[in-house]
């Protein structure tokens, strides 16, 4: 998925819309995260358009899997397509106040205008969790232990606490969710506690 910068909407690129482009064209747009890389120009008829990150307008596209044809062998109550599972890297502070119902505590420093850019820049990179909580029940959540997206030299350490987090953290779902068909409930019951 990527962002149509002329369009100011979100496109699936692939095969099937573009068959005369490049797969890594398609990785590379996905990917150019404004400011950070350069965006990726394609020309259709004469009219050219810049190409950046998808999560600039949508970092979570876990619905573009809820369409009919990839649905229909499911039974659907709420028209979510439970084959499809995402991974969410997110600060726990910012989970704990959605299980809890109560505004997460500050914890960026907004004092620079550079801090300022910086957390503008966050908060692009997860405007998507209201679809992330939306879809809890198909969403492994994995603490980022405060290391973002952009984070792009990060320590040995850093990569192990990342792998160990998302590693439990995907345990911890399929045991829940073997958990939640043993006991004969709804995928999707509202009841199911999120857990990091």
């Amino acid at each position: 998925m990527c962002t149509n910068l002329s369009t100011q909407f979100p496109e699936i690129l692939s095969y099937e819309n573009a068959p005369d482009e490049k797969v890594v064209k398609f990785v590379h747009a996905s990917g150019a995260f404004p400011i950070y890389f350069q965006p990726v120009q394609k020309t259709v008829q004469g009219v050219v358009s810049t190409y950046v990150d998808g999560g600039v307008t949508n970092n979570y596209p876990v619905e573009v899997f809820d369409d009919k044809t990839a649905a229909r062998s499911l039974p659907q109550t709420d028209n979510k397509n439970y084959k499809t599972l995402g991974f969410k890297p997110i600060n726990k502070e910012i989970l704990e106040a959605y299980q809890n119902g109560t505004e997460p505590k500050p914890f960026v420093d907004t004092t620079t205008v550079v801090d300022q850019l910086y957390a503008l820049a966050e908060v692009l990179t997860s405007s998507d969790l209201i679809s992330c909580f939306q879809n809890h029940d198909r969403t492994v959540f994995i603490d980022d232990h405060n290391i973002s997206a952009l984070s792009f030299d990060i320590t040995a350490e850093q990569k192990e606490a990342l792998i160990n987090s998302g590693y439990s953290a995907t345990c911890d779902y399929v045991t829940r969710m073997e958990n939640i068909m043993l006991a004969g409930l709804a995928v999707n019951d509202s009841s199911d506690s999120l857990v990091l």
